[in-house]
């Protein structure tokens, strides 16, 4: 027997691939030469797997990963083969790989649209003044305080270090920086 291993695993579609080519008179070659191998080391693989599973995960996540597989694997066949079940169709029209993958991308562009407009709000928030202070005044004084005091709690050494840690990402929004640049320098001098 040939060491299918690991091989089938990520070239299995390129194995899958070469049996269609040889053409489905020739399905007896599939099923001695590749499927035989490939169910035994799929057997042997998931059995290797279940035993690390069952120390590795709670209850809920191995019994999800059994029901997973007997529901599925066990049966994937015999779907495959039922003439009304509709994996036929499925598969022959990527319906289902196409509406997945659809749905994948716009989800991703949702999300990237989502966080450029969330950055872009924020922005407009932190450049709001407030009681005739720009927003890079308001920032360069309370740098100043914590730098100079420790701030009105008396922050240790590391506790100021994190503070204008924060501060210079929150700079990172801020529109006029040259605007802090200045109010800091006055302060510091």
């Amino acid at each position: 027997m040939m060491e299918w291993g690991k091989w089938i695993y990520y070239e299995n579609d390129f194995v899958l691939d070469i049996f269609v080519e040889i053409g489905m008179g020739q399905m007896d070659h599939y099923e001695n030469d590749f499927e035989v191998d490939m169910l035994k080391v799929t057997a042997d693989y998931y059995s290797r797997k279940a035993s690390n599973w069952i120390l590795e995960n709670s209850c809920p996540d191995y019994m999800l990963k059994k029901v997973q597989h007997e529901l599925l694997f066990v049966y994937a066949t015999q779907l495959l083969e039922k003439e009304h079940s509709g994996c036929h169709a499925l598969l022959r029209d990527d319906k289902h790989v196409t509406a997945e993958g659809t749905a994948l991308v716009k989800q991703a562009e949702d999300a990237a649209s989502n966080k450029k407009a969330l950055k872009e709000a924020f922005e407009v928030f932190c450049n709001k003044g407030v009681g005739g202070s720009s927003s890079a005044e308001l920032l360069a004084t309370f740098c100043d305080n914590i730098l100079k005091k420790g701030g009105s709690e008396k922050l240790s050494d590391e506790a100021i270090e994190e503070t204008l840690e924060k501060v210079v990402k929150l700079l990172a929004y801020i529109s006029d920086k040259d605007l802090f640049a200045e109010f800091y320098r006055k302060k510091l001098a």
